[in-house]
C-alpha cells in the first residue's frame, strides 16, 4: 500500500492559487517566498497571487488535515483514477477547510463594489438580460500574457465570463459548462456563418472595423461535419515578438445553425499600462 507522502506527490494538480483537487483530495502546492506588495496589513503578492496571514494559515491547515486523513482517515480505491482517494467524513473535513480557504481568497481578490458592479453590468449587457444573476468566482493569472490577472464570473445559467479587472471589460465568454442549449441544425453555409460572426463582433467590439483592417483573419474548426466554426482576427504572429505571449486577437465561435457559442477579445490586456 502506498504511503501518504507518495500519494500526495502523485495527485497534485495545480489550479488557480496553487490549490489542487483530483479524485476528491484537495491539497496545496508549495509556492516561492511571498514578494512584499507595499502594504502593511500582511497582504502580499505570492507569485502574483494575493495572500495574507489568514490565507497562509488556512493553506497550512488544509495541507495538515489532508495529510492526516490520507494517513488515518477514510480512503478508498478509485479504479478509474487507479489510486486511493478520500471518502466519507475525511472528504467532508478536507472540503470544509478548503471552502474556508476559497472564501478568504475571494474576499481578498474582490475589487471595490463599484468596480465589481461595472463588470456585472457589462456581463448583463452582453447577455441582454438586465436582471441576470452573476457571481464573482475569483481571479487567476491569465493564459494570454503575463501583464494582468483575469477575474472570473459565472451567471445563473452557468455561462463563464473572464473580465479584465483594470477596466471591467469582457475578455472571454465560455458557454461550454453552461445550461444554455445551442442548436446545430439546420446547418448554414460558411459565408452565412461569417456574416453572423462579423455582425456580433461589430456590436460587441468597438474597434472591429480597425481589427478587420489590421489583423489577420483565420477560420478554425469549420470542416465538413463539425458543429462549430471559429472566426478569428489576430495580430500578425510574425510581427509580434513579445516572448511567451500570445498576440492579441478577437474571435467568436458560431454553431453551424448560427448561434453564438463563445467570444474572446484580448485587446484590453495588451494596452499600455
Amino acid at each position: 500500500m502506498a504511503k501518504a507522502s507518495s500519494l500526495l506527490k502523485a495527485i497534485v494538480v495545480v489550479v488557480g492559487f496553487g490549490l489542487g483537487i483530483l479524485g476528491g483530495i484537495w491539497l496545496v502546492q508549495r509556492s516561492p517566498d511571498p514578494i512584499q506588495a507595499g502594504v502593511n496589513d500582511g497582504t502580499t503578492l505570492e507569485g502574483d497571487r494575493p495572500t495574507n496571514p489568514t490565507i497562509e494559515a488556512l493553506k497550512a491547515e488544509l495541507e495538515r488535515v489532508t495529510q492526516e486523513e490520507l494517513t488515518t482517515g477514510c480512503v478508498e480505491w478509485d479504479p478509474r483514477l487507479e489510486q486511493r482517494i478520500l471518502c466519507g467524513e475525511s472528504q467532508v473535513r478536507v472540503d470544509a477547510v478548503h471552502g474556508r480557504l476559497v472564501e478568504e481568497i475571494r474576499k481578498l481578490e474582490q475589487r471595490e463594489p463599484e468596480a465589481m458592479a461595472a463588470a456585472i453590468a457589462n456581463i448583463r449587457e452582453m447577455a441582454e438580460d438586465t436582471s441576470l444573476e452573476v457571481r464573482f468566482e475569483g481571479s487567476s493569472a491569465n493564459p494570454y500574457n503575463n501583464r494582468k490577472r483575469i477575474e472570473f464570473y459565472v451567471d445563473e445559467k452557468g455561462v463563464a465570463y473572464w473580465i479584465n479587472p483594470e477596466n471591467s471589460e469582457i475578455v472571454n465568454v465560455d458557454f461550454s459548462g453552461s445550461r444554455v442549449p445551442i442548436r446545430v441544425t439546420p446547418r448554414l453555409g460558411q459565408e452565412e456563418l461569417r456574416a453572423i460572426a462579423e455582425g456580433f463582433l461589430a456590436e460587441h467590439v468597438s474597434n472591429f472595423e480597425q481589427v478587420k483592417a489590421e489583423y489577420q483573419h483565420r477560420i478554425l474548426d469549420c470542416r465538413e461535419g463539425e458543429d462549430f466554426c471559429t472566426f478569428r482576427w489576430e495580430k500578425d504572429k510574425a510581427a509580434y515578438t513579445v516572448k511567451n505571449e500570445m498576440p492579441p486577437f478577437v474571435q467568436v465561435i458560431v454553431s453551424v445553425a448560427g448561434e453564438i457559442a463563445g467570444f474572446t477579445n484580448t485587446q484590453s490586456l495588451y494596452e499600455e499600462e
